[in-house]
């Protein structure tokens, strides 16, 4: 559904925006891999790079499952041959596309994850017991 939201780079909702800023600045493409993107559509497939003023036509992936500069105000892919109409062109050493974002968060929040999980459990055990303590309380006047 979240990527059903994406449009491209001019995405104007969060979640398509959220696709844009994960998958260049995590270095993702996709859930579980970039193979999602060629099925889905919706998404504008064409990329103009705006410091070569190339227009291509038909990518196969988001420009943004390339590895990008994010050094610089302008996302702009580091290879010339990415982001292509062949699904060839793409490989591990000027793209992400073997690489899902899910791995790259679970590895980035795994650390944390153990102690959200406790937190919640805590939060919800006490909001029972304030809603046991507060039916305690009505029932006894």
């Amino acid at each position: 559904e979240y990527m059903g939201k994406f449009s491209g780079l001019q995405s104007k909702t969060p979640q398509g925006l959220i696709w844009v800023i994960m998958q260049a600045y995590m270095g993702c493409c996709g859930i579980k891999n970039g193979n999602e993107w060629i099925s889905l559509s919706g998404w504008n497939r064409t990329f103009i790079n705006v410091k070569t003023k190339v227009i291509k036509y038909n990518m196969v992936y988001p420009y943004t499952c390339c590895k990008v500069d994010t050094s610089s105000s302008v996302l702009a892919p580091k290879d010339g041959n990415c982001p292509s109409s062949t699904k060839s062109f793409y490989n591990k050493v000027n793209s992400n596309v073997d690489t899902g974002c899910l791995d790259k968060l679970d590895s980035t929040l795994g650390g944390y994850t153990s102690g959200v999980v406790i937190a919640l459990f805590i939060a919800i055990a006490v909001q029972i017991g304030v809603i046991v303590l507060a039916v305690i309380i009505i029932r006894s006047d």
